[in-house]
């Protein structure tokens, strides 16, 4: 069985809209302050039309951050699952994302470059076809969570993306027991927010983090 053997979209599942929810964490995006610099601060004095000014940016910002790999096209970082086209990269749970990102910003025990990064957390929901990689006979398994050879998952996303499908669902490399889905199409997301944010910093040499 090839690759694109196992992303057929004739194999594939689908799931139906508002049903499949998932996390996503990022660099937040620009400030509402800098927004109020285009005007916004003049209608401060109208608290209602404010409100749903205020409301709608909010929505939109949480629509841009799950626009970001998509704006950059083959210019995306390369990934697990993506190389030469872009991914928005998501997890089933807010513990799994956070894991995944800690993979990532912390090494050896320290902040990498000793940051002190700010996160927002996205929730969406994806709907569309997708395969189930969790599903596949167990000599695939290894290749899905390898620590450095993302050579077998980044052909799995192109033949994805080839098939079309909307997104896979996949173990997590960093969380025993997590699952992932690297998304393929803007259009199977659905932004819904940013209420939380998450930071990270060191105490007593430790990295730590907590959500604000």
């Amino acid at each position: 069985m090839s690759y694109v053997d196992i992303v057929a979209a004739g194999n594939a599942l689908t799931v139906e809209n508002d049903a499949f929810h998932v996390f996503h964490l990022s660099p937040p995006p620009p400030r509402l302050s800098r927004l109020r610099k285009s005007g916004l601060s003049r209608i401060a004095s109208h608290p209602g039309l404010a409100k749903r000014i205020i409301g709608t940016t909010s929505w939109r910002l949480a629509d841009r951050v799950a626009d970001s790999p998509f704006s950059y096209g083959s210019r995306c970082r390369p990934g697990r699952y993506s190389n030469g086209f872009p991914a928005l990269y998501t997890a089933h749970a807010l513990s799994v994302a956070l894991r995944e990102l800690k993979h990532h910003l912390i090494q050896n025990g320290a902040l990498v470059g000793g940051l002190k990064p700010r996160y927002v957390v996205l929730r969406a929901t994806a709907s569309g076809q997708f395969r189930n990689l969790t599903k596949l006979a167990s000599k695939w398994q290894p290749s899905l969570v390898h620590a450095t050879d993302y050579g077998p998952t980044q052909a799995l996303g192109a033949a994805a993306v080839s098939a079309p499908l909307a997104f896979l669902i996949a173990p997590s490399a960093r969380c025993s027991g997590g699952l992932n889905s690297p998304i393929f199409a803007r259009v199977a997301v659905q932004a819904h927010d940013l209420k939380r944010r998450l930071c990270f910093f060191e105490k007593a040499g430790r990295p730590r983090h907590k959500f604000l």
